[in-house]
């Protein structure tokens, strides 16, 4: 594996995690784009009349489905945030193992040589 050493020897394959947080960034559009066509096909209440083009005399039905669908809505947009948090947090978490723990290591590395031995 290529990667990147940080301290304590742990490497880091810098590019498999900038794949992986655009693979979890591409996830966020796709889970938006669902969420805003489903969001924008909803059918109404279930109530029979002008505001439903599906339920018409199953009422109860009706209204148990569209709510089902606007749940599904919402489940959508929080698991994109989710997501897009995630994706986030990971490229944020490698920029840190690699660069700043990276630059501490060296330090510590620099003073620890500076010390009299014993």
């Amino acid at each position: 594996m290529t990667g990147v050493n940080a301290s304590g020897g742990f490497t880091l394959d810098n590019a498999a995690v900038q794949r992986a947080v655009g693979e979890l960034n591409g996830t966020v559009t796709e889970l938006r784009t669902a969420g805003r066509a489903v969001d924008a096909n909803i059918w109404g209440n279930g109530k029979s009349g002008a505001n439903c083009e599906a339920g018409r005399g199953y009422e109860t039905e009706g209204a148990a489905i569209a709510a089902a669908l606007q749940r599904t809505v919402t489940w959508v947009k929080v698991w994109a945030t989710a997501t897009e948090v995630t994706a986030g947090v990971t490229g944020g978490a490698a920029i840190s193992l690699t660069e700043v723990d990276g630059a501490n290591a060296r330090d510590l590395n620099g003073k620890a040589a500076a010390l009299p031995s014993s």
